[in-house]
């Protein structure tokens, strides 16, 4: 009866043990989902950071030409400042 006893003994601690495994690996796989969750929201805000530079960096060009064109006449009496912005042009004269 003692032997009986001993190997339901064992017979529970295995079942206990394999219990708090099972916990385990379900912790872990939750914390491994998590993260896959965490670096695909990390990929989307690069790409997005890229996307995002890309159109400054045409924005910083379409400028530095628009600066490009603005042309400064001066003439003895006044000083007049004109910037071309494709077909409008504009005009100012110091006060």
């Amino acid at each position: 009866m003692q032997v009986r006893n001993q190997c339901r003994s064992v017979g529970d601690r295995r079942d206990e043990r394999d219990a708090e495994q099972a916990i385990g690996i379900q912790q872990v796989n939750a914390s491994v989902g998590e993260m896959d969750a965490t670096t695909q929201e990390s990929e989307s805000i690069s790409q997005d950071s890229v996307s995002i530079a890309i159109q400054l960096n045409a924005q910083v060009d379409e400028l530095s030409k628009m600066i490009n064109e603005f042309k400064l006449n001066a003439d003895l009496s006044e000083t007049t400042y004109s910037v071309n912005f494709g077909q409008n042009v504009a005009v100012a004269e110091p006060v």
